[in-house]
């Protein structure tokens, strides 16, 4: 088994803080086991990384769900020889392909 490092892009820093600090807003303690859950996800990606979905239309970008209590939020990923990176985390209800054409020209 390859271990690889795991590198949270800039625009999945940012979608993380937003995610929190909306979920934060009903519940202070849901926004915190959503990012306890999320790193746990991250964990999950870095041990199996082949086991997300393939994003359709990006032949190089794999998805899973952050855990089925926050099910709709989505962790985007690339992985390649050395890295795993964490592109974005994008909550279901958005339109996906919009954001990810978005992040690609920054």
């Amino acid at each position: 088994m390859t271990v690889r490092d795991v590198v949270l892009k800039v625009a999945a820093q940012a979608d993380i803080r937003n995610c929190v600090r909306y979920i934060a807003t009903d519940s202070p303690s849901a926004a915190a086991k959503f990012e306890s859950e999320i790193f746990g996800a991250v964990s999950r990606i870095q041990t199996f990384p082949a086991a997300g979905a393939r994003v359709r239309g990006y032949r190089s970008l794999r998805f899973v769900r952050v855990s089925s209590r926050f099910r709709r939020y989505l962790i985007v990923y690339r992985v390649d020889r050395t890295e795993i990176r964490i592109v974005r985390v994008l909550h279901s209800a958005m339109n996906v392909h919009q954001e990810l054409s978005r992040s690609s020209r920054n």
